[in-house]
Order: structure tokens, then sequence, then C-alpha cells
């Protein structure tokens, strides 16, 4: 990877200070920087980072040599950010198209996405946003505490985007 080249996450800026600064560790600032640092981590293929972008209590579920076999049939064309909400205090949503082509057929298709981020503590005590993957169950009972730690049920916090 060329890191003097175009950042792919759209805004650009070189990839060395744009996207590369959150893959070595900085923390995203908001949903729409992790939602585009994320969509730059599938086109250099950096599994480890999208799985550390997901909610903690989903990592463990993610299969990563699926993620990287995904994203190497791939050759990813554009991010298109269509629109940016804030859901409530801790959560936000991007809505998003990923325009990318199939390698082995030539096939070019949209990935079309209303992705929910969460802000939470993290290991070290600073606040950061995650993914909350809609494909990876959470909890079985919706009365639990939810896992963002929030202090509230999970059906009125993070299960009510998933």
């Amino acid at each position: 990877m060329n890191t003097l080249s175009v950042c792919p996450c759209g805004l650009g800026d070189v990839y060395e200070q744009c996207c590369q600064p959150y893959h070595l560790g900085e923390l995203a600032e908001n949903a729409e920087r992790l939602m585009r640092s994320r969509y730059s981590a599938f086109v250099y293929q950096e599994i480890d980072y999208i799985i550390a972008t997901t909610l903690p209590i989903q990592q463990h579920l993610l299969d990563r040599a699926a993620l990287l076999a995904w994203t190497q049939r791939l050759t990813w064309q554009k991010l298109t950010i269509k629109q940016v909400a804030k859901l409530d205090r801790l959560h936000s949503k991007v809505h998003f198209c990923a325009d990318f082509i199939y390698n082995d057929t030539g096939v070019q298709e949209c990935h079309e996405e209303h992705s929910v981020f969460v802000q939470m503590m993290n290991a070290q005590n600073k606040p950061c946003w995650y993914f909350l993957d809609p494909t990876v169950p959470i909890l079985r009972n919706r009365q639990a505490v939810c896992p963002c730690k929030s202090g509230k049920k999970f059906q009125s916090c993070c299960g009510r985007f998933l």
C-alpha cells in the first residue's frame, strides 16, 4: 500500500494523514470518521481494525478469515456518505453507499447500508465509537443491561437499532 496515495475514505487527504492514524490506534472522533476509517480498512484489508471497531461483545463472534476472503474478492471503488444522524447522546447512524467490483466477474455493485454506531468507554477508559453489527447477535434477554455500559436495558438502548 502506498501511504502517500489519496485515502479511499473520500475526504481527499493522503492516507497517512487521514485514516492510517486510526488504523494504527488513534480513536475516531465521531461515527462518520469511524465509518470512513472502516471503509479504508476494508480497502486495505485491515481486518484486525474492522474487528476492533465492532462493539466489543460482538468481536469474538466475527470470522476473521471470512472477512478477509470477502474483501479479497472485491475491488472497492468509492465511498459515498449520504447522511449522518445523531440518534441520541450515545448513538449515531451513517447512511452510506460503497461501490465495488467483484474481481472474478467484473460486476459492479453498491453496498448500501444504514450503520449504527455507539460511543462507550474503551478498556483505557476513553470515549470510543464502535459499530453495532446487525448480523452478530448480542443478547437473548432484551431486559438485560446494555453491553455499551450506558446503564440502560438493552431493549431501550442499543437494541432499538438492531
